[in-house]
Protein backbone atom coordinates (compact mmCIF):
# COMPACT_ATOMS: atom_id res chain seq x y z
CA UNK A 1 0.00 0.00 0.00
CA UNK A 2 1.36 3.41 -0.93
CA UNK A 3 1.57 6.45 1.37
CA UNK A 4 -1.64 7.98 0.04
CA UNK A 5 -3.59 4.76 0.72
CA UNK A 6 -2.26 4.63 4.27
CA UNK A 7 -3.27 8.23 4.90
CA UNK A 8 -6.77 7.59 3.54
CA UNK A 9 -7.11 4.52 5.78
CA UNK A 10 -5.99 6.46 8.86
CA UNK A 11 -8.44 9.27 8.06
CA UNK A 12 -11.27 6.73 7.78
CA UNK A 13 -10.36 5.18 11.14
CA UNK A 14 -10.20 8.59 12.82
CA UNK A 15 -13.58 9.57 11.35
CA UNK A 16 -15.16 6.34 12.59
CA UNK A 17 -13.76 6.88 16.09
CA UNK A 18 -15.11 10.45 16.16
CA UNK A 19 -18.56 9.25 15.05
CA UNK A 20 -18.63 6.66 17.82
CA UNK A 21 -17.68 9.25 20.44
CA UNK A 22 -20.39 11.60 19.12
CA UNK A 23 -23.06 8.88 19.21
CA UNK A 24 -22.20 7.46 22.64
CA UNK A 25 -21.30 10.68 24.32
CA UNK A 26 -19.21 11.11 27.42
CA UNK A 27 -20.36 9.42 30.65
CA UNK A 28 -21.65 11.87 33.26
CA UNK A 29 -19.35 12.92 36.05
CA UNK A 30 -20.58 12.43 39.62
CA UNK A 31 -21.76 15.64 41.26
CA UNK A 32 -19.00 17.49 43.07
CA UNK A 33 -21.27 18.88 45.79
CA UNK A 34 -21.87 15.47 47.46
CA UNK A 35 -25.39 14.96 46.08
CA UNK A 36 -26.43 11.35 45.51
CA UNK A 37 -25.24 9.81 42.30
CA UNK A 38 -27.99 8.53 39.95
CA UNK A 39 -27.09 4.82 40.47
CA UNK A 40 -26.04 4.94 44.12
CA UNK A 41 -26.93 1.70 45.87
CA UNK A 42 -28.01 -0.03 42.68
CA UNK A 43 -25.28 -2.64 43.00
CA UNK A 44 -25.02 -2.84 46.78
CA UNK A 45 -24.93 -6.26 48.41
CA UNK A 46 -27.94 -7.21 50.52
CA UNK A 47 -27.53 -6.50 54.21
CA UNK A 48 -28.69 -10.01 55.18
CA UNK A 49 -28.37 -13.24 53.30
CA UNK A 50 -31.50 -15.38 52.97
CA UNK A 51 -31.47 -18.48 55.20
CA UNK A 52 -30.28 -21.76 53.74
CA UNK A 53 -32.35 -24.81 54.59
CA UNK A 54 -30.69 -27.19 57.05
CA UNK A 55 -27.83 -24.85 57.96
CA UNK A 56 -27.43 -23.26 61.38
CA UNK A 57 -26.29 -19.67 61.09
CA UNK A 58 -23.79 -18.48 63.69
CA UNK A 59 -23.27 -14.74 64.01
CA UNK A 60 -19.81 -13.67 62.98
CA UNK A 61 -18.91 -12.47 66.48
CA UNK A 62 -19.69 -15.91 67.95
CA UNK A 63 -17.76 -17.68 65.19
CA UNK A 64 -14.69 -15.55 65.87
CA UNK A 65 -14.86 -16.17 69.63
CA UNK A 66 -15.28 -19.92 69.07
CA UNK A 67 -12.26 -19.96 66.78
CA UNK A 68 -10.21 -18.05 69.35
CA UNK A 69 -11.15 -20.48 72.13
CA UNK A 70 -10.30 -23.48 69.99
CA UNK A 71 -12.52 -26.08 68.45
CA UNK A 72 -13.09 -29.21 70.55
CA UNK A 73 -12.97 -31.42 67.48
CA UNK A 74 -9.32 -30.53 66.87
CA UNK A 75 -8.23 -31.91 70.25
CA UNK A 76 -7.96 -35.35 68.69
CA UNK A 77 -4.46 -35.63 67.31
CA UNK A 78 -4.27 -36.95 63.79
CA UNK A 79 -1.79 -39.79 63.34
CA UNK A 80 1.45 -38.94 61.61
CA UNK A 81 2.34 -40.28 58.19
CA UNK A 82 4.92 -42.61 59.75
CA UNK A 83 2.35 -44.04 62.16
CA UNK A 84 -0.07 -44.67 59.32
CA UNK A 85 2.68 -46.23 57.23
CA UNK A 86 3.84 -48.52 60.02
CA UNK A 87 0.26 -49.62 60.71
CA UNK A 88 -0.69 -50.28 57.13
CA UNK A 89 2.50 -51.97 55.96
CA UNK A 90 2.57 -55.03 58.15
CA UNK A 91 1.36 -57.73 55.81
CA UNK A 92 1.61 -58.20 52.06
CA UNK A 93 -2.18 -57.76 51.80
CA UNK A 94 -1.90 -54.21 53.15
CA UNK A 95 0.94 -53.13 50.89
CA UNK A 96 -0.01 -50.44 48.40
CA UNK A 97 0.51 -51.65 44.86
CA UNK A 98 0.94 -48.20 43.30
CA UNK A 99 3.62 -46.81 45.64
CA UNK A 100 6.79 -48.82 45.13
CA UNK A 101 8.80 -46.86 47.72
CA UNK A 102 6.23 -47.63 50.44
CA UNK A 103 6.29 -51.27 49.38
CA UNK A 104 10.08 -51.27 49.60
CA UNK A 105 9.97 -49.79 53.10
CA UNK A 106 7.46 -52.42 54.16
CA UNK A 107 9.65 -55.22 52.84
CA UNK A 108 12.71 -53.85 54.63
CA UNK A 109 10.77 -53.47 57.90
CA UNK A 110 9.65 -57.10 57.63
CA UNK A 111 13.12 -58.32 56.63
CA UNK A 112 15.17 -56.68 59.40
CA UNK A 113 13.94 -58.94 62.25
CA UNK A 114 14.77 -61.96 60.04
CA UNK A 115 18.36 -60.98 59.21
CA UNK A 116 19.76 -63.72 61.47
CA UNK A 117 18.05 -66.26 59.22
CA UNK A 118 19.36 -64.76 55.96
CA UNK A 119 22.14 -66.88 54.50
CA UNK A 120 24.97 -65.35 52.57
CA UNK A 121 28.25 -63.56 52.73
CA UNK A 122 28.74 -60.81 55.35
CA UNK A 123 29.23 -58.29 52.50
CA UNK A 124 25.76 -59.09 51.13
CA UNK A 125 24.13 -58.87 54.57
CA UNK A 126 25.95 -55.58 55.25
CA UNK A 127 24.61 -54.19 51.96
CA UNK A 128 21.06 -55.12 53.04
CA UNK A 129 21.57 -53.33 56.37
CA UNK A 130 23.01 -50.31 54.55
CA UNK A 131 20.02 -50.17 52.22
CA UNK A 132 17.63 -50.46 55.16
CA UNK A 133 19.41 -47.66 57.06
CA UNK A 134 19.26 -45.40 53.99
CA UNK A 135 15.59 -46.12 53.38
CA UNK A 136 14.19 -46.35 56.90
CA UNK A 137 16.58 -43.94 58.66
CA UNK A 138 16.49 -46.25 61.69
CA UNK A 139 19.39 -45.93 64.17
CA UNK A 140 18.57 -49.36 65.59
CA UNK A 141 19.98 -50.99 62.44
CA UNK A 142 23.50 -49.72 63.09
CA UNK A 143 24.35 -52.51 65.53
CA UNK A 144 23.37 -55.25 63.04
CA UNK A 145 25.26 -53.54 60.23
CA UNK A 146 28.35 -53.22 62.44
CA UNK A 147 28.14 -56.89 63.38
CA UNK A 148 28.08 -57.89 59.69
CA UNK A 149 30.87 -55.43 58.79
CA UNK A 150 33.06 -56.99 61.49
CA UNK A 151 32.63 -60.43 59.85
CA UNK A 152 33.97 -59.29 56.45
CA UNK A 153 37.25 -61.15 55.82
CA UNK A 154 38.76 -58.88 53.13
CA UNK A 155 40.35 -55.98 55.00
CA UNK A 156 39.78 -53.48 52.15
CA UNK A 157 36.07 -54.34 51.93
CA UNK A 158 35.82 -54.33 55.73
CA UNK A 159 37.40 -50.86 55.90
CA UNK A 160 35.00 -49.59 53.20
CA UNK A 161 32.04 -51.04 55.10
CA UNK A 162 33.14 -49.44 58.36
CA UNK A 163 33.66 -46.06 56.65
CA UNK A 164 30.23 -46.35 55.06
CA UNK A 165 28.79 -47.14 58.47
CA UNK A 166 30.45 -44.09 60.03
CA UNK A 167 29.02 -41.86 57.28
CA UNK A 168 25.59 -43.41 57.73
CA UNK A 169 25.71 -42.72 61.49
CA UNK A 170 26.48 -39.06 60.79
CA UNK A 171 23.43 -38.73 58.55
CA UNK A 172 20.99 -40.55 60.85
Amino acid sequence: MDQTGQNDLQQAIDAANNNIKDELGVPPMPPADGAAAPFEGAFAAPSEMPPVAGVDVIPASEAVSQAAEGDDTKDEAEPSAEAILSETITTPENLPTDDISATREGILRDLMPLMDKVEGEPERKFDIYKEAMNTLHDKNLVAGAYKEAAKIADENKKADALMTLLNAIDTL
